[in-house]
């Protein structure tokens, strides 16, 4: 999954509890690693919608979409 439009403090925690490298371009892949978790997904909090992390390598996550 790639996420795409969410503010950069969101996406350093999610980098953070995932083990992921953050680039700003995929142009060498096998120079990036890749974050893994074993959940995600989209959940509604009031009238908010957020992306969950679950289960990730170093702790879990969400951010707002």
């Amino acid at each position: 999954m790639a996420i795409e439009h969410a503010d950069f403090e969101g996406v350093e925690r999610l980098t953070a509890v995932t083990g992921a490298d953050l680039v700003s371009t995929f142009d060498h892949p096998e120079l990036v690693t890749l974050g893994e978790c074993d959940v995600v997904e989209e959940v509604m909090i009031g009238e908010d919608t957020v992306i969950r992390l679950g289960r990730c390598k170093c702790g879990d996550a969400s951010t707002r979409t």
